[in-house]
């Protein structure tokens, strides 16, 4: 074999490796992920506002979460629950110092705003949203499964079956991310 191969260098000295499960601190106490989430939507909502803005620009999902490498803190959705231990808002990548600037000023913690967000969907089963997205859906499409919930992400709302009479603790209508301000609009009518 050692023709073939050659010889084996021995290795004098293993490195040691941090385990994968250490507990992480919270980066910012009382502030969970949604809290998060919710903070730069709103920023990112009045921060374009007097802003000649194409609507497409106004998608706080696409133009400040994703550039910030955000999704894991509501993909898969348990962990919106979860205490918010990711970078400080001056190490987020993919934003600009004006747009970090605008997020220090609400998550300051003299700023009481940030830690007691309304919920507004206290009482609605997964089942329910379902049924609200379908009627908003329904003078649009003849398919709102195929073409609203599974764009929005919110297919596990009904997958597995089991999911559906548990509350709805998803995001906003206003944070769903791939149906345009006109599909929003319909589903909030409703609500």
């Amino acid at each position: 074999m050692q023709e073939v191969f050659g010889t084996v260098p021995v290795i004098e000295k293993i490195r040691a490796v941090e385990p994968l499960n250490q507990t992480l601190l919270p980066t910012y106490p009382d502030i969970d992920n949604q809290d998060m989430l919710d903070i730069i939507f709103e920023v990112a909502l009045t921060f374009v506002l007097g802003r000649k803005h194409t609507p497409a620009k106004r998608d706080p999902w696409r133009h400040w979460i994703v550039p910030a490498h955000l999704e894991y803190l509501s993909i898969p959705t348990f962990n919106r629950k979860k205490p918010y231990t990711g970078p400080r808002i001056e190490d987020l990548p993919g934003l600009n110092s004006e747009q970090k600037q605008a997020l220090l000023v609400l998550i300051h913690p003299t700023n009481n705003r940030s830690r007691h967000f309304n919920r507004p969907f206290e009482g609605l089963t997964n089942h329910a949203m379902i049924n609200l997205i379908f009627r908003a859906a329904l003078p649009f499409t003849k398919d709102p499964w195929k073409d609203w919930v599974v764009p929005a992400g919110l297919e596990y709302l009904g997958v597995p079956r089991s999911n559906r009479g548990k509350p709805y603790t998803g995001p906003r209508i206003e944070d769903l991310p791939n149906l345009t301000d006109e599909q929003k609009n319909a589903i909030l009518a409703l609500m």
